[in-house]
């Protein structure tokens, strides 16, 4: 395993180091500040709702 630091702008990981690979990797990364995730992708727990979900299948 290998540790390398660089920037996140913009979608894009621009590394603080070369990197050479020959094969793709899995990585990790790890957000060091507290940020606010502005993306309107993902679920939040107002999504969810036991008495919606029971008037939907009270049909069934």
């Amino acid at each position: 395993m290998i540790a390398v630091s660089g920037i996140y702008q913009n979608g894009f990981v621009k590394l603080d180091k070369e990197l050479s690979v020959i094969n793709p990797v899995k990585v990790i990364i790890t957000f060091l500040e507290d940020i606010e995730d502005t993306s309107e992708e993902g679920w939040s727990l107002s999504d969810f709702s036991f008495s919606r979900s029971q008037k939907i299948l009270e049909d069934c």
